[in-house]
């Protein structure tokens, strides 16, 4: 039976910590073994104003053009692919995104959980029956299969809490909150209230001392700052007092020298 299956359910317990995915997106992920082309119509050009029969509108204004940009992600297993950014398809919750991964020592190319978790092979996912067919609940056969699983290995957390962590693991690695929310698919809010509401104390006070620290770096970079400031600044004093007694002795030699 796939439920014993070991390999299968690391490699997903992987996917689920790495990126921080729904567990019915790690049956949706677009650019495993082949890249993805993406078409970004957000871009805008003015186009050349120099003369009205170049661009410019029937008022000899400057048009606007948008234009479209082709971005590529590599397949996860191209020998090439440093950041390792994953495409989650549309068939999802919040539809097509790109996720990247994100370890405790770092994110995308720095992201040691890659070869930890060995996730550079084949998709190798749990040979779950229909797993994006959905039960009367609502919920994905493989969501329903995945949460069985986690509950008799007996973790002690669900499958969704990996989910959770990776938003903290992003906060204490200081990651921009709407970067941060994008990659896991939902708004600015929710990740900033909801997700991190199951951080733990210990992960609170190891933030809390990581700003404490980074705080007195800051003020002991300032007092150096400060200390570099006030000695420039009595160099300049004692450089302005030199040359006021420079020129007054030129004055003396002067005088002296009409004599």
């Amino acid at each position: 039976m796939y439920l014993y299956r070991y390999s299968q359910w690391q490699f997903l317990y992987g996917l689920l910590a790495v990126y921080g995915l729904r567990i019915h997106e790690a049956w949706n992920i677009a650019n495993w073994d082949k890249s993805v082309t993406i078409e970004d119509s957000n871009g805008i050009i003015v186009t050349d104003n120099t003369s009205k029969t170049n661009g410019n509108d029937e008022n000899g204004k400057p048009s606007y053009h948008q234009i479209k940009k082709k971005i590529v992600i590599p397949a996860i297993l191209d020998p090439n692919n440093q950041d390792f950014w994953l495409c989650i398809g549309h068939e999802t919750k919040t539809g097509f995104r790109v996720a990247f991964p994100i370890s405790p020592h770092g994110h995308s190319s720095n992201c040691q959980w890659i070869k930890d978790f060995n996730l550079i092979q084949s998709l190798n996912l749990p040979d779950i029956k229909n797993p994006l067919e959905r039960r009367m609940n609502g919920q994905h056969m493989c969501s329903q299969s995945v949460n069985k699983w986690f509950e008799a290995q007996k973790y002690g957390f669900t499958p969704h809490a990996l989910r959770h962590a990776y938003n903290i693991r992003g906060h204490n690695l200081g990651i921009n909150q709407k970067v941060l929310a994008n990659s896991l698919g939902h708004g600015i809010i929710m990740n900033s209230t909801t997700y991190l509401r199951n951080e733990s104390y210990e992960s609170k006070l190891q933030g809390l001392k990581r700003e404490i620290r980074q705080d007195n770096a800051n003020r002991d970079k300032l007092e150096k700052l400060k200390l570099k400031l006030e000695k420039l600044e009595n160099e300049n004093k004692y450089l302005r007092s030199e040359n006021e007694h420079l020129k007054t002795e030129l004055k003396m030699y002067e005088a002296l020298k009409g004599k």
